[in-house]
């Protein structure tokens, strides 16, 4: 039997914006950022999955299309699974006219359409099987009104269902390809909170199309088989498609200068290029004792994250909170294109490093949390990073709100995660340990089921969060009494969203770099950018407070040291040793763990040859580790330390800066 082709796309050639149909040299208008590439028979058009989509008239079509079944045929590649249903093809007035044949949010190929038994329930068929990323796929659809609808995929079934009903075209609507024709929600909202924080949004695919037929009849299986071999069958399967492996942005420099400096890290070609920045969009901090990085980057909002040598992305969280008034969270996280968060380097030299992050706490409608009736003004945050060479660094955090006691959270141990990996890959089962400054220690593990609570050991401030990696995030607080009531630190399980057939630990993707307007997605695969949560700091010692504003310190970083020198650390930081002066023109500012410093003020300008003079009291319970000491009012650039009469030697065994 001849074959009725009604359409056939092939992109062998784009002009002014459109494509021809190869069987009625139809105009197809062709929208956002699209390209042509090597497809499976010479060119195909690559959607970007944010922009782009193909949109035709459908007057091709004879009036009795579907009264004797039809089939729709393509070949596709993804690059990743849509936020819901995307077409390939896309002829329909849900629920009461024409068909739908696209991709569903895991990758499974969908296949629906209406009759005239019931304009209110569409009829269709779900396949059986998902579809990798970055392979070459053959997919069919085919309705029969006596057999019903099936998929097809690489010639083989993956699903049929029986239809009942005659089938309702859709001749007044246009033919749509790479976008779905009304805004839908992301699935897999989170439930348990924040429902209205989860709005529809523009679906788009992000893959490759080549090869589009729309046939008015129903085609057979072993035709179906000829066309799959027809174009090289197993064989072009093997044809690697042009989208790049995605992961988050990789520095290339392991151990270097220990210097921060401004950059544009790329992700991708399709998502670097929705950005309207410069050349100095991000800053990275690197280090030259060890491989890893502290990274602010535009693509997680300028949180930052801390890297490890084998690239696995570790952030401490930021200011959030929740209100009446907004759309679920109010956080950095909400802000997708970075329009109130902002990150630059205020120090820069071979001692240590100033960054300053900014920040305001607004849900994913870009509304301020909290705002002032009088003044207009919401919370916002900043935050100072003062970094050393060690890898070690003070995290400063000022929350400024009209209603600062309100609930805010200030930290949450975030492991971000690249494309193709899941929280598994990245955590071991035993995934964290408390200390206490006793030095006692606590596992938890996620082996066998999520922790009830954080509890162990008594007064625990220390945190050590165990990746698959050599280096691995450390937290280290105050141990101080909170208040009369709360005499220590409160650490908190994070066991909400967890799919145990899925992962041991929760895993969402509505961040990082995804701009969909929503504060929790779940996902079930890897197949975007995502992230999991361990744990989180309820509360701690503040550093100052005032009516309108609260400071909290942290120390962070990353280490491939026992967890036991964590305490010594901890130690030389909240219980630093005595510092006594032997010289007159020197006053003794007293230690800043703010700094994570001694600051020594000259009362005189320091001439070139003075000495400064002073002893540190260190002992086992304030021991020394790598102290840092500013003077206040010093002008020479050339001086050396001495340490028990041995001259040490510059950038070597001290920095200057």
């Amino acid at each position: 039997m001849k074959e009725r082709l009604c359409y056939w796309w092939q992109f062998e050639s784009l002009k002014a914006n459109k494509t021809l149909d190869s069987v009625n040299k139809n105009s197809a208008k062709l929208r956002g950022n699209y390209k042509l590439v090597e497809g499976i028979k010479g060119s195909a058009l690559k959607f970007d999955g944010f922009t782009s989509y193909l949109e035709c008239n459908a007057k091709s079509f004879p009036k009795s299309f579907g009264s004797e079944g039809f089939t729709l045929e393509a070949w596709i590649a993804l690059g990743s699974y849509p936020w819901n249903w995307c077409p390939i093809l896309d002829h329909h007035h849900y629920p009461k006219k024409g068909y739908y044949f696209g991709v569903d949010d895991e990758g499974q190929i969908v296949f629906y359409l209406a009759t005239e038994l019931d304009e209110n329930q569409w009829q269709g068929v779900t396949s059986e099987t998902s579809l990798d990323l970055r392979r070459w796929y053959h997919i069919v659809g085919v309705f029969d009104p006596t057999l019903g609808v099936s998929i097809y995929i690489d010639g083989k079934e993956s699903g049929n269902a029986s239809i009942a009903g005659k089938f309702v075209s859709a001749p007044e609507l246009s033919i749509m390809m790479g976008k779905h024709r009304k805004k839908a929600k992301p699935t897999n909202p989170v439930q348990d909170i924040n429902l209205g924080a989860h709005f529809p949004l523009e679906i788009f695919l992000d893959g490759i199309l080549d090869e589009v037929r729309i046939y008015d009849q129903s085609i057979d299986i072993i035709s179906i088989n000829n066309k799959f071999k027809g174009y090289g069958g197993s064989e072009k399967k093997k044809i690697v498609p042009p989208i790049s492996i995605r992961k988050l942005p990789s520095v290339q420099d392991k151990i270097g200068e220990f210097r921060a400096y401004y950059t544009k890290l790329e992700y991708y070609d399709e998502w670097d290029s929705l950005w309207r920045m410069g050349p100095y969009a991000d800053v990275v901090v690197n280090f030259d004792e060890n491989p890893c990085k502290l990274i602010f980057w535009r693509g997680t909002n300028y949180i930052p994250c801390w890297v490890t040598e084998n690239e696995l992305w570790y952030t401490n969280e930021f200011n959030e909170t929740w209100t009446s008034k907004n759309a679920g969270c109010c956080e950095p996280m909400s802000d997708k294109h970075c329009r109130h968060s902002h990150v630059r380097i205020i120090e820069n030299n071979k001692a240590r490093i100033l960054i300053h992050w900014r920040h305001a706490l607004i849900d994913v409608q870009y509304n301020l949390a909290r705002i002032d009736k009088t003044t207009g003004w919401g919370d916002w945050s900043d935050e100072v990073h003062i970094i050393y060479p060690d890898g070690i660094a003070v995290r400063k955090i000022t929350l400024y709100s009209s209603q600062p006691r309100a609930p805010h959270e200030y930290q949450e141990s975030i492991l971000v995660l690249s494309p193709g990996t899941s929280p598994d890959d990245a955590i071991n089962l035993e995934a964290l340990y408390l200390i206490n400054m006793k030095g006692d220690i606590q596992e938890y593990s996620w082996a066998e089921e999520v922790p009830d609570y954080l509890d162990k050991p008594d007064g625990a401030n220390i945190e050590l969060i165990n990746l698959k990696s050599n280096f691995k995030p450390f937290i280290i607080i105050s141990d101080s009494p909170i208040s009369k009531r709360k005499t220590h630190p409160i650490f908190r399980c994070f066991n909400a969203d967890i799919d145990s057939g899925v992962s041991h630990f929760p895993w969402w993707n509505h961040w990082p770099v995804a701009s969909i307007p929503s504060d929790g997605r779940k996902t079930k695969t890897a197949d975007k950018a995502s992230h999991t949560s361990l744990s989180n700091i309820v509360d701690w010692a503040s550093y100052e407070e005032t009516p309108n504003s609260i400071t909290k310190l942290m120390l962070t970083g990353l280490t491939d040291k026992d967890p036991k020198e964590l305490l010594q650390i901890a130690k030389s930081w909240l219980y630093p040793p005595e510092l006594v002066l032997r010289d007159s023109h020197l006053i003794y500012k007293g230690y800043d763990p703010s700094d994570r410093a001694y600051i020594i003020e000259l009362n005189q300008r320091l001439k070139l040859r003075s000495d400064i003079s002073f002893s540190i009291l260190a002992n086992e319970d304030s021991p020394i580790y790598n102290p840092c000491i500013i003077l206040k009012n010093c002008e020479s650039k050339n001086l050396r330390l001495i340490i028990n009469g041995e001259i040490l030697k510059k950038d070597k065994d001290y920095r200057l800066g």
